[in-house]
């Protein structure tokens, strides 16, 4: 994976960035977002998506809505090929406690060395344009999800999961995972439906 210096960077490398931010009580999501540097698309798709994912950080009231606004504007900014992301500091102000945060680190870690080795540059054409302006506008499709789907216990799972994916391609360049998470958004959009309906 590429972070905001272009050097590959492996998932759990992510990890261990987010789990040294914040302070000893609370964790913002401007800590964690900060690790890079603000500058790197594809991690600051992939933290809000992680958290809207992972729990007990996840189902923290009100996260997911944080979560998918940070996503959805991170993505619109994808869409009209912007340089540097900028988000808002209310978004950023959202925080939760150290313990959650360590547990959710816990959790996710081991999940995350074991899948690692599979993300890697690869059918690149899919991580460039135009094709990367449709990667943009899916990741804002399920963001804009996510906000009914809050209501509904562990609703936001899906997309979230189809997100990750989405993020993982755009930080890796990694075509296969993009494919993998347009085939999760098609399940998470039939899924989102028939909640909805």
């Amino acid at each position: 994976m590429a972070d905001d210096g272009d050097r590959p960077m492996r998932l759990s490398e992510i990890i261990e960035r987010m789990a040294q931010q914040g302070g000893e009580e609370r964790v913002t999501l401007g800590d964690l977002l900060g690790a890079f540097g603000g500058r790197a698309f594809g991690p600051l798709l992939l933290i809000p998506a992680l958290i809207a994912l992972v729990p007990p950080v996840g189902a923290i009231p009100g996260m997911s809505i944080a979560t998918s606004s940070i996503i959805a504007l991170v993505a619109a900014q994808m869409l009209f090929n912007l340089a540097h992301p900028w988000l808002p500091d209310r978004l950023l102000r959202v925080s939760f406690d150290r313990d959650t945060f360590e547990a959710a680190v816990r959790w996710l870690y081991p999940r995350a060395r074991r899948i690692e080795w599979l993300v890697r540059p690869r059918w690149m054409a899919l991580s460039r344009p135009p094709f990367a302006q449709v990667v943009a506008v899916l990741c804002i499709v399920l963001a804009a999800s996510m906000y009914p789907l809050a209501l509904v216990p562990f609703g936001v799972s899906l997309p979230s999961l189809a997100l990750v994916f989405l993020a993982l391609g755009v930080t890796a360049k990694d075509g296969v995972m993009l494919a993998i998470g347009l085939a999760i958004a098609a399940g998470a959009a039939g899924l989102t439906g028939a909640m909805l309906a």
